[in-house]
């Protein structure tokens, strides 16, 4: 028998998979919807929910949820008793390999970024192969097993929850953008955190390729798999870019200038990992830079949605912890900046963040649950700021500090979760608040 622990997304569809061909056991710490629990009784599958119980021990194998974290009591017995617990990607990729049809895995992993090279990395990749984009990215893995043809290569974003239950599985390509602050409240420390994403190094195979960011420091001293570096910053790094120009170079022979559409430091970053995925997997220059310039970056990323009086309003939901706010900041003009921050904290260490809104924010406005933290460090360090109840009240007093010319940027700095789903409804509800209140202005002008 088969446990099912946790039923977010990934473990739903897996479910599709599974019903019928393995006897499954589904175990839930909230309630299930009316429409799961008779679509269980219909199925014939045994399940709890509102909590774990001895139930579990007796599967065979337990696949959980990434957010479950391992130490919870009924896994840790589970553990003692021989009973192996892993994720879905573990799962999907066993079942692949059973069947001999385990496409090149290239996996994408950091703090901030995932997303956008995973997009990127897959759309490279399509000019030559048939190609699955997936993981942590919204599509879980296990949708292979429902396509007529299994994909040439499966791109998939890899988060440091899952990389903690990978056992057997193995990267033909492994992407790590940065390693910065994030999750501290769920891994315990930075260094665990740390050590989750660097984990997936244990799962290249012996002829894969590492590409890691020469501009982080804590990925300048990798030696397993004598990585291949890119760089903003480093003319020796095997892929670089020169900002100043827009010209990338691989092992310093010029390839093409980044195009136009593509800003911003850490999107350079991202293409430049895209890029060398894209090289080492035998795609053309021609083809690359036809891709990059048809690339969109995603909502919710310095997305500049509004103008008014030559205030520009830019939509940064999608950072949700400090180092994210801080190359967001870093992408405007020094005191230009009217930063809204927002949302639950991860029990980061605000120091560097604060010093830079010293350095290059005008006016920060604080709202949701981490105004108790961050009220105190800014008051400590006598910086201007105001407390928000909500959007309107922010976007209001954000305009009665702007002037032309101004920015006044959503970059939370938090999770979402304590006001909003997530951090696209976050961002939505900004956007909309923002054109509502700038409709309204304007028309009182005329």
């Amino acid at each position: 028998m088969i446990g099912i622990v946790g039923f977010g997304k990934s473990n739903q569809m897996l479910y599709e998979f599974l019903n019928k061909k393995e006897t499954l056991f589904i175990s839930e710490i909230s309630s299930f919807s009316q429409e799961w629990k008779q679509r269980f009784v219909k199925d014939g599958v045994m399940f709890e929910e509102n909590g774990h119980t001895e139930k579990l021990l007796e599967c065979d194998l337990v696949i959980k949820s990434p957010g479950i974290r391992r130490n919870l009591p009924i896994l840790m017995e589970a553990e003692s008793r021989g009973i192996e617990i892993i994720n879905e990607v573990e799962y999907i990729y066993r079942v692949l390999k059973k069947l001999g049809k385990v496409p090149k895995i290239v996996v994408i992993t950091g703090t901030n970024g995932k997303t956008t090279t995973t997009d990127l990395t897959g759309k490279v990749l399509k000019n030559n192969y048939s190609v699955f984009v997936g993981g942590n990215i919204g599509n879980p893995f296990c949708q292979v097993l429902g396509l007529e043809e299994p994909p040439q290569i499966a791109v998939l974003e890899i988060s440091s929850f899952q990389a903690l239950d990978l056992k057997e599985f193995e990267i033909d390509v492994l992407v790590i953008l940065n390693i910065r602050q994030d999750h501290i409240d769920w891994h315990g420390s930075f260094e665990n955190y740390k050590n989750a994403k660097l984990r997936l190094l244990n799962f290249c195979r012996e002829d894969g390729v590492v590409i890691l960011n020469k501009d982080d420091e804590n990925l300048q001293k990798i030696s397993k798999k004598s990585p291949i570096y890119f760089s903003i910053n480093n003319r020796n790094a095997g892929i670089y870019m020169d900002i100043s120009t827009r010209k990338i170079y691989l092992n310093s022979n010029f390839l093409f200038e980044m195009p136009d559409n593509i800003n911003y430091k850490h999107n350079y970053q991202n293409a430049l990992a895209a890029i060398a995925v894209g090289k080492h997997l035998g795609i053309t220059d021609e083809n690359i830079l036809k891709t990059l310039k048809n690339f969109k970056t995603e909502e919710h990323r310095l997305e500049e949605f509004a103008q008014f009086n030559d205030i520009k309003f830019v939509n940064d939901s999608k950072a949700t912890n400090s180092s994210a706010t801080l190359a967001a900041i870093d992408c405007f003009p020094e005191k230009k900046i009217i930063l809204i921050l927002s949302g639950r904290e991860k029990k980061e260490d605000f120091t560097e963040l604060i010093e830079n809104i010293k350095k290059k924010v005008k006016h920060t406005i604080l709202l949701g649950e981490m105004v108790v933290t961050l009220e105190k460090q800014m008051k400590a360090n006598n910086l201007k700021y105001f407390v928000a109840r909500d959007f309107s009240e922010a976007v209001e007093n954000a305009l009665t500090v702007a002037e032309r010319g101004d920015y006044v940027l959503l970059s939370p700095a938090g999770a979402s979760f304590d006001m909003f789903s997530d951090y696209k409804h976050r961002g939505e509800m900004f956007k909309q608040t923002v054109l509502k209140i700038l409709k309204e202005k304007c028309s009182h002008e005329f």
